[in-house]
């Protein structure tokens, strides 16, 4: 039985950011969240923590499950792999700075 060690990868890399999403989510991951856990506690105070941390738990398993469809699903051209994923990596970040604000 041959096992393709790239799906192994994807997995093992799906896995992780699962686990990381779920620390997040529960409330123990905010050290996870960088730039939040070294600023100062006035900037930390412009943020909505909750929503940072939906935000970013959220953001995890989408960038997860992104990368295990594209493990089977071939668009033809990497390049396109890559763009989806840096779009939804642009789409998190700016939700960060927007929507989890006070």
């Amino acid at each position: 039985m041959s096992v393709n060690m790239d799906i192994v990868y994807v997995s093992i890399a799906a896995i992780i950011l699962v686990m990381c999403a779920i620390v997040v989510l529960f409330g123990r991951g905010d050290w996870l969240l960088s730039g939040y856990n070294t600023a100062s506690r006035e900037k930390r105070e412009k943020y909505n923590i909750v929503r940072l941390r939906a935000v970013t738990g959220i953001g995890l398993i989408l960038l997860a499950a992104e990368i295990v469809v594209m493990e089977f699903v071939s668009f033809g051209n990497e390049n396109v792999e890559a763009t989806i994923l840096c779009v939804t990596a642009l789409i998190l970040s700016l939700l960060s700075m927007t929507y989890c604000k006070r």
